[in-house]
């Protein structure tokens, strides 16, 4: 009698550590369809953001572009609603699952940004969000943003800092006139 005990006792233990090892499983498998959910409905958003805005608003500006694309109530919108995607992409991936999502921003959603900081109508446009946000982008997210700007200028070689000294000038100016152009922001909006 003894002897079947210790029998009932070991396929007990047996059938137990294989129910938790086939949970582990499955919750791997949970959080990995949750991460490709994420993705995909984060990144529908983006494609519908993504139609609205043209490729003159992501290459570095001249005040010709900048002046028009501003008077277009259109594109300022398109600009506003790219930095509040932009900020869901942070958010869900940063605060909501950091350690589930992480990986998206770091892989996938911190470059497309970081793109975006070549633009300065696209970092005027930030700005812009930023002040008239009461919840779509943050303080936080934009200093994340912001430094992500610095070391589009940090991670250049020697040569190529040679190369974008203009360049670096350019975004110095951008930094002076960063209340002049969200002044104008507010003008184009006012005059539409």
């Amino acid at each position: 009698m003894n002897n079947w005990n210790w029998l009932i006792f070991i396929i007990s233990g047996a059938i137990t550590g294989g129910s938790l090892w086939y949970a582990r499983i499955q919750t791997k498998r949970a959080k990995l369809a949750a991460q490709v959910d994420t993705f995909l409905s984060l990144r529908a958003a983006f494609s519908q953001v993504r139609a609205n805005l043209t490729d003159e608003m992501f290459r570095p500006s001249n005040p010709a572009v900048t002046e028009a694309v501003l008077k277009d109530e259109g594109k300022r919108r398109a600009m506003l609603k790219y930095w509040y995607n932009a900020f869901d992409e942070w958010y869900v991936t940063q605060k909501l699952f950091p350690g589930e999502l992480s990986l998206l921003w770091v892989q996938y959603y911190k470059e497309a940004v970081r793109d975006a900081c070549k633009s300065d109508l696209m970092l005027c446009a930030l700005a812009k969000a930023k002040e008239v946000s009461k919840i779509g982008v943050d303080g936080e997210f934009y200093e994340v943003v912001m430094e992500l700007h610095d070391e589009l200028n940090v991670a250049q070689s020697p040569k190529e800092r040679q190369l974008s000294k203009i360049e670096g000038e350019r975004v110095a100016r951008w930094n002076q006139e960063h209340s002049d152009r969200l002044q104008r922001w507010n003008k184009a909006i006012e005059h539409t």
